[in-house]
């Protein structure tokens, strides 16, 4: 035998360079999508988005209701085979068919909520993207499966470029939210001949493995309409009581808020749940390999999200513009709920692997019906901001049971958890409090601000973490894995020194 043969690669470099591509590939997107918001929000006005958003968060809602989490049942199988697959593509359509026709029918009674008949025609063209999408090949969920990263990477990057050129074509050309509208339905075709484009699989219709798919999806529809509504049920509730300019900066801000961390969420998520599907029968693997996720995402979450608060009315003024500042205070409040939600993507994950889809939806369902409730009061009695705050505040039980729960299925100590987080807590902790002591005024220039806040957010948290790192015996964690990352350099005096040499 050759002894030249080289071995393949280990599941845990498979899932960290998948999970490393699938990140970059989100912030390429996103930054992509990010590009988009600013040249749309210096053409358009908050209204415009806020008549999207009305749109936008129902057709959601019903996503979430009626999917069969068809994907992840794929993924979780197997030994999944082309019938299962041509059964999902199937339920697919169905389950699109099946939301546009009660899209198309109470779109009437849903521009009556929302006091816009503008709302009508944007929810039946909606309804039309909802069909159009779900025509989509579904051999792309097999770049996922079989861990072909590269393959999804190029699919997503291609898939949101090519929308975006057809969104800012037609916003250009209209100059109002018809623009977005159409740029929604145009984008949906591009995607769907895209898919067939990029994957020879040609799925057919069949339902021969739908009792097999139903097994795994139903508490799947309830996990997700309950982690859906203690997301996005704030917009539900808001949508009959404010403007459409107030809605639009809300859910703008929103978005703007979770951005950092959200794209942590995703692609890591996306790229791990193959692998912890692989793992599930390992528990002592699977532990290890849960303690290094939540750490990670831990230490770049938190500097992320902080971050963001302290640079936030400078970002807005010089990428949206001065007539979006009143946005300022929910991207601060939200943001700290994105990295919240980092927090309890993992344990969500694993749960889904481990077969405790019910567990994880009493929790989510719990979540959302405090928060829904109390947010029906709020709005009623205080203002939107006081409904952000809350969210922030819920979320943090919601968080914390969660990783005990998972703690006592592989036995992690809540010392273990500590161990992994507490750095980057203190260390983000120490990065936000000293920007807000620090006198910007003093700076004539918005840009000049942004950039030495940020550049000096980077070296505080970076310092702080480092300096707990020593002090802490160097153990293994996020940051050995970042410096391992950076063993190119370490002939640098500055990695000699961390490294102790």
């Amino acid at each position: 035998m050759s002894n030249n043969t080289v071995s393949p690669p280990s599941l845990k470099n498979t899932l960290i360079s998948g999970a490393a591509k699938m990140v970059i590939a989100r912030w390429i997107v996103r930054i992509l999508g990010l590009l988009n918001i600013i040249i749309l929000a210096r053409l358009l006005e908050p209204s415009d988005f806020g008549l999207i958003a009305m749109s936008a968060v129902l057709v959601g809602a019903l996503r979430v209701i009626f999917s069969l989490s068809i994907d992840g049942a794929l993924i979780r199988n197997n030994n999944a085979t082309n019938e299962d697959f041509d059964t999902a593509w199937t339920i697919g359509i169905m389950q699109a068919s099946f939301i546009a026709a009660i899209l198309f029918i109470f779109s009437v009674p849903i521009g009556d909520y929302f006091n816009d008949e503008r709302v009508i025609d944007i929810v039946r063209l909606s309804a039309l993207s909802v069909i159009i999408t779900s025509f989509s090949n579904i051999g792309i969920v097999k770049f996922r499966k079989e861990f072909e990263y590269s393959k999804e990477v190029k699919f997503s990057i291609l898939a949101r470029f090519i929308s975006l050129i057809a969104t800012l074509s037609l916003a250009f050309y209209y100059k109002n939210y018809w623009g977005l509208v159409y740029g929604m339905v145009v984008g949906a075709i591009l995607r769907v001949i895209l898919s067939y484009i990029m994957n020879s699989y040609r799925p057919r219709l069949t339902l021969s493995k739908f009792k097999s798919l139903w097994s795994y999806s139903y508490w799947m529809i309830v996990l997700n309409t309950g982690m859906f509504l203690s997301a996005q049920g704030d917009k539900y509730i808001i949508g009959g009581q404010v403007s459409t300019n107030e809605y639009g900066l809300y859910t703008t801000a929103g978005e703007l808020a979770e951005l950092p961390t959200s794209e942590l969420i995703f692609p890591i998520s996306r790229a791990l749940f193959p692998g912890f599907a692989k793992l599930k029968e390992d528990k002592k693997r699977l532990k290890s390999a849960v303690i290094n996720i939540i750490g990670f995402l831990a230490g770049i979450s938190i500097p992320l999200g902080l971050g963001l608060t302290a640079i936030t009315e400078q970002f807005v003024y010089l990428v949206l513009g001065e007539k979006w500042l009143q946005a300022v205070p929910f991207i601060q409040c939200l943001a700290l709920y994105g990295v919240i939600r980092v927090v309890y993507s993992t344990p969500r994950n694993l749960l889904v692997v481990l077969g405790k889809e019910k567990q994880l939806a009493a929790l989510a369902w719990a979540n959302s019906i405090v928060f829904l409730t109390m947010a029906y009061y709020i709005i009623n009695t205080y203002d939107l901001i006081s409904i952000a705050i809350m969210k922030v505040i819920l979320a943090l039980p919601f968080a914390f049971v969660s990783l005990l729960y998972i703690g006592r299925l592989l036995s992690i100590s809540k010392q273990e958890y500590l161990e992994v987080m507490q750095r980057p807590i203190f260390s983000g902790l120490i990065m936000i409090v000293s920007l807000n002591q620090i006198p910007w005024e003093w700076l004539d220039s918005m840009l000049l601000i942004l950039l030495i806040k940020t550049l000096t957010g980077m070296i505080l948290y970076a310092a702080s973490l480092i300096t707990f790192w020593v002090l802490s015996n160097k153990p293994e964690g996020f940051e050995s894995f970042v410096i391992s990352l950076l063993t190119p350099y370490k002939k640098h005096l500055f990695f000699r020194k961390i490294n102790g040499r």
